[in-house]
């Protein structure tokens, strides 16, 4: 009996060993070559067509400011500031939001990375920044920043250097296209 409790107790160490050791090497590092993705080119008709289909990447429910910061803080990637407020980046390949960043506070706006197409989650990844049912689509990537470039994305989208280019209300289910004019 003693023999089988204590094989039993090894089994659940190496178990547990393995699964921390598997989720740490689970976190992608991102790319340090990423690209920004161009959504809008200056051609109004094709930009406004492109605008026109963005916000049903982020209608989704599983998006909504409080289900973002409720999922599992795995893949810590980092904290940043922005005019004293402690941010944290977390996520991994595979989440519905593969890298998100809320506050330390819990309170206040939040930005995440968000596939285009849920169905190719490996596709262009859309920055949105969020503050409660107000979603703006402000960026997007080929592929996921490397950590030290992404932290410094989400800094810039939070403290909105990037223009918007399409904004998205949860409560009401309507979407605003920016469009810029030169």
């Amino acid at each position: 009996m003693r023999v089988a409790l204590i094989g039993t107790m090894i089994a659940v160490v190496c178990l547990a060993a393995s699964g921390v050791a598997a989720q740490e090497t689970s976190c992608d590092p991102g790319d340090k070559k990423v690209k920004a993705v161009r959504l809008v080119t200056g051609n109004m008709v094709n930009d406004m067509l492109v605008q026109a289909m963005l916000p049903s990447a982020i209608e989704d429910d599983a998006l909504a400011s409080d289900r973002v910061t409720a999922q599992p803080r795995t893949c810590a990637r980092g904290a940043f500031s922005i005019n004293g407020v402690d941010y944290q980046a977390f996520g991994q390949r595979g989440d519905r939001t593969p890298r998100w960043a809320a506050a330390d506070s819990g309170e206040g706006a939040i930005a995440y990375l968000v596939p285009l197409d849920p169905e190719k989650p490996k596709g262009t990844l859309l920055m949105v920044v969020q503050s409660g049912d107000s979603a703006t689509i402000v960026r997007a990537y080929n592929k996921p920043p490397a950590d030290d470039v992404l932290r410094q994305e989400f800094a810039a989208a939070l403290l909105g250097r990037f223009p918007p280019i399409v904004g998205y209300d949860r409560a009401t289910r309507g979407s605003t296209i920016y469009v810029s004019v030169k």
